[in-house]
């Protein structure tokens, strides 16, 4: 059985995942970050998202520093930042360009979005120690 903590915790993520996908699905359908290639807003929401998340999870390790719950902490990590980048998203850019027959674009987004997506969650780590 849920207790109340748990429900508190469910309901904190359901929140955040509805604001991060439709926050997505607005930059997606509205091609904020690039106009004619549409799998690289995915690409730079994935980056973003890694960059925040890896601040979060670093910064909750330091509590001490910060009132963070931890129901706010599953609100922005796991809902919203879950939701805002989305692996579902990120495999159906890659299935398109490859039934496109566009190789190097798939090579191109495969490698890149998984390279910067680390290395933006490393940054953000990095600046949470400061």
């Amino acid at each position: 059985m849920i207790g109340l903590t748990n429900w508190q915790s469910v309901l904190c993520i359901c929140v955040g995942a509805s604001l991060g996908s439709n926050l997505r699905t607005y930059i997606s359908i509205n091609r904020l970050f690039f106009r004619y290639e549409t799998y690289l807003n995915t690409c730079v929401l994935n980056i973003i998202s890694s960059f925040l998340l890896g601040w979060i999870i670093s910064s909750y390790s330091r509590i001490d520093m910060f009132i963070f719950s931890s129901e706010l902490f599953l609100f922005f990590s796991v809902g919203f930042l879950g939701s805002l980048s989305t692996f579902s998203s990120f495999i159906q850019d890659l299935i398109s360009l490859l039934d496109q027959q566009k190789m190097h674009r798939f090579l191109y987004l495969f490698i890149n979005s998984l390279a910067l997506s680390l290395l933006a969650a490393f940054f953000g780590s990095l600046l949470s120690l400061k």
